[in-house]
């Protein structure tokens, strides 16, 4: 195999086994990252009919973004509605009652988008967007408005995917969504079946590995090398420095006897090797050895 043949090779089977994960591991991902209950998906989203569309124009905030363009017709086109109805669901998210609105667009981007208005009086007043796949909608104890979880990634042969938790806030302008948190997971990772009570820990080795699997694997792979343009050995995502802070949500006993955590390191912990690559301001999870890592409080 040459080399070029075998980067191409590397970058289809990466595609495959990407897709393949991101459509039949959503929604355990996001449940194992951000358990909830009371929670409701798309689906249970009520569309809009024409007759909608055409009240919500007049009583509709709307910012400047081309994007946001159908809403603006005199008269809604043939297109305008294909581009509209299904994509604008009603949903109480302030949890006030009445329902606010969605728009869920593609537009100007491999991202979803979801616009958001929160509805007051007569009004619809503009709140912002989230982006991601919007996976689910749910309550906490401390808010009767919606929580939001969100996953995006993988596109343009890419391994990487990303899990949003957006949580609402109340400022002068009202109800806004604020993303909380943000976690990176690489390639088909391997997930925990069910999650435990979040332990707080430390790292307390220098250049502590977090793996795609519960397993220890360091070999070379000059294929995923060339791919990543990057020395790539096993099954190796990252390696933090001592003192690199986290939580573990779930937990493996592997066939020796040793305990991995399925942990989610934070998003400020220190990196020397890391194939996650542009995601400063996002936390990272995988599989670590328990063996060097302290419980703290």
């Amino acid at each position: 195999m040459t080399h070029l043949t075998a980067v191409i090779f590397i970058l289809a089977l990466s595609l495959m086994r990407s897709t393949a994960f991101a459509h039949d591991e959503t929604n355990k991902m996001i449940n194992i990252v951000f358990p909830s209950d009371n929670q409701i998906t798309v689906s249970q989203l009520v569309p809009v009919t024409e007759k909608d569309l055409i009240e919500i124009q007049t009583s509709i905030e709307l910012p400047a973004d081309e994007c946001l363009e159908p809403f603006r017709a005199q008269k809604f086109s043939a297109q305008d509605l294909v581009d509209l109805i299904g994509n604008v669901r009603k949903v109480d998210l302030s949890g006030d009652g009445v329902d606010d609105l969605l728009f869920i667009t593609y537009c100007r981007g491999e991202e979803l988008k979801n616009y958001y208005w929160i509805k007051k009086g007569s009004r619809y007043y503009y709140g912002g967007l989230m982006v991601g796949t919007l996976v689910k909608l749910f309550h906490t104890t401390d808010s009767k408005a919606l929580s939001v979880a969100t996953r995006g990634g993988w596109c343009c042969f890419g391994q990487i995917g990303f899990n949003n938790l957006y949580t609402p806030t109340i400022d002068k302008q009202g109800l806004k969504y604020k993303l909380v948190k943000s976690v990176s997971e690489y390639g088909n990772i391997t997930l925990p079946d069910k999650r435990v009570p979040t332990k707080r820990f430390v790292v307390m080795n220098d250049k502590y590995k977090l793996r795609q699997h519960p397993v220890i694997d360091d070999k070379y792979n000059e294929l995923d090398s060339d791919f990543e343009r990057m020395p790539v050995y096993g099954n190796t995502l990252a390696k933090f420095l001592k003192g690199s802070k986290g939580e573990a949500i779930a937990e493996k006993e592997d066939e020796i006897g040793r305990v991995w955590w399925f942990v989610v390191m934070d998003a400020d912990a220190k990196v020397e090797y890391n194939r996650f690559h542009d995601d400063a301001n996002e936390c990272k999870a995988g599989w670590m050895s328990s063996r060097f890592i302290e419980v703290i409080k």
